[in-house]
């Protein structure tokens, strides 16, 4: 829970976001900062992704996101061990070989992005992500407009516009059945508008 510093300053940065300058910087006066984690499939097939990586057959950790990489790769060990690999063209093959056993596999991937979780500010975003990003991967800050969810709207502006406040006696209260009824009875009154 917030103590009433924390009340404060949320409400500010919020200000910020919702009418101040923040809203130049996201394009929305409705943002809603949404944490997302990239998230890599791999084994598509080459028809639906142009996206790829080269993997090593004998050490599946070994793997190489670019064309250039893995041609630097092949250099350093054919130098190194005298070992030439059989005829190859990475515009077209999908495996590179040496005396026919595969020593190179092109594995086709898509990259998407998944909500982690979401927030009203964009510092609070910044702040899970200092505080958890080691728990995922690759994290970033997406804004999405919540300009046509009206109940959002409406709680963004009953915060704003004081009609929410910060109430001191509920501070260590974990019965939040009444605090949900009472936002529940606000959005029914302001309707769709």
């Amino acid at each position: 829970m917030f103590d009433k510093k924390e009340f404060e300053d949320f409400i500010e940065r919020l200000k910020y976001h919702h009418k101040g300058e923040g809203v130049r910087e996201h394009g929305t006066a409705a943002p809603l900062f949404l944490v997302q984690e990239e998230k890599v499939i791999y084994g598509m097939d080459r028809d639906y992704t142009d996206d790829y990586v080269w993997v090593c057959s004998e050490d599946r950790e070994c793997s190489y996101e670019t064309d250039d990489g893995l041609l630097e790769a092949i250099e350093e060990d054919s130098r190194e061990t005298g070992v030439v690999y059989d005829d190859f063209d990475l515009s077209v093959d999908d495996e590179i070989t040496y005396n026919g056993d595969v020593v190179y596999e092109k594995i086709w991937l898509r990259k998407q992005w998944e909500t982690v979780n979401c927030h009203f500010t964009k510092e609070a975003a910044e702040a899970f992500i200092n505080r958890k990003g080691h728990d995922h991967e690759k994290l970033r800050i997406y804004v999405a407009t919540q300009y046509w969810c009206k109940e959002w709207c409406n709680v963004v502006h009953a915060l704003l516009s004081g009609q929410i406040t910060y109430n001191e006696n509920n501070v260590d209260n974990t019965d939040d059945s009444e605090f949900i009824e009472n936002l529940l009875a606000f959005s029914r009154t302001k309707g769709d508008k």
